[in-house]
C-alpha cells in the first residue's frame, strides 16, 4: 500500500478514536437558577464515555435531586436531545451487573456523585433490565420524547451501548464556594509575597 493511501487511513483512525473516546460538548454552560449549578449537554456517547467527559469538566452526569430539578433538566436540554433523537443520560447506574431484571436491579442503583436523594421518577414498570444484553441496562436516562411506550421527563433504564435510542450525557457542576476560593488566592497572594529568611549561613553573630 502506497503512503499516499495510508496517512488517510491513518488521519481517518485517529478521527474515529476521538470520536469514539470523547464525548464533547454541544451546550453549556447553562447555569439552573435554583441552586447555582453549571449543567452541560454532551454529544451522544455511552454512559460511561460521558461521565469520563463529566469528569474532565469538573463534574459529574446530572444528579436529580426533586421534581423541580428533573423539570428543568428536561426543559432545558430534552428539545436539543428530541431533534437529534436521542435521551439524556443521568448520573444513576446499577454497579452490581447482571443481578437480575427485577426488584433487586432496582434497588441497586446509585448516584455517582454520592448523592442519596430519595427522589426517582421511572416510567411505569421500569427499570426493567434487559436479559438480553450481555451487560443488561444498568444505565439510566432520562426520555427526552415518546418513543418505545415512555414518557418525555420520565427515565428509563438502557444499556451502556444501546444499540437502540442513544443518549447524551447532562452534566452538573458543581462551583466551589466563594470563600473558599478566596482564601485560597489570598493564601497564594501570601506565599508569593512573603520575605525570604535568610540562611543561617549568612547570619552575621554578634562577638
Amino acid at each position: 500500500m502506497s503512503q499516499k493511501i495510508m496517512l488517510p487511513l491513518a488521519v481517518l483512525a485517529i478521527v474515529f478514536f476521538v470520536h469514539s473516546t470523547f464525548a464533547g460538548v454541544v451546550e453549556g454552560p447553562i447555569y439552573n437558577p435554583a441552586n447555582g449549578h453549571a449543567y452541560y449537554l454532551l454529544n451522544s456517547a455511552s454512559w460511561t464515555i460521558s461521565e469520563s467527559e463529566a469528569e474532565n469538566l469538573g463534574g459529574t452526569l446530572t444528579t436529580i435531586n426533586d421534581a423541580a430539578e428533573n423539570t428543568w433538566v428536561f426543559d432545558t436540554f430534552a428539545p436539543t436531545a428530541e431533534s437529534k433523537g436521542y435521551d439524556l443520560w443521568i448520573g444513576y447506574y446499577d454497579p452490581d451487573t447482571n443481578d437480575g431484571t427485577g426488584a433487586q436491579h432496582a434497588a441497586d442503583f446509585i448516584w455517582i456523585d454520592g448523592e442519596t436523594p430519595s427522589y426517582t421518577n421511572w416510567s411505569a414498570g421500569e427499570p426493567n433490565g434487559d436479559p438480553e444484553l450481555n451487560d443488561e441496562a444498568d444505565y439510566a436516562a432520562m426520555t427526552a420524547f415518546s418513543h418505545d411506550s415512555l414518557t418525555p421527563g420520565e427515565w428509563n433504564d438502557k444499556s451502556n451501548t444501546s444499540s437502540t435510542t442513544g443518549s447524551m450525557g447532562v452534566v452538573e457542576v458543581v462551583p466551589e464556594p466563594l470563600s473558599l476560593k478566596i482564601a485560597c488566592t489570598m493564601a497564594l497572594i501570601g506565599l508569593a509575597t512573603r520575605p525570604r529568611l535568610k540562611s543561617a549561613r549568612n547570619v552575621e553573630w554578634p562577638q
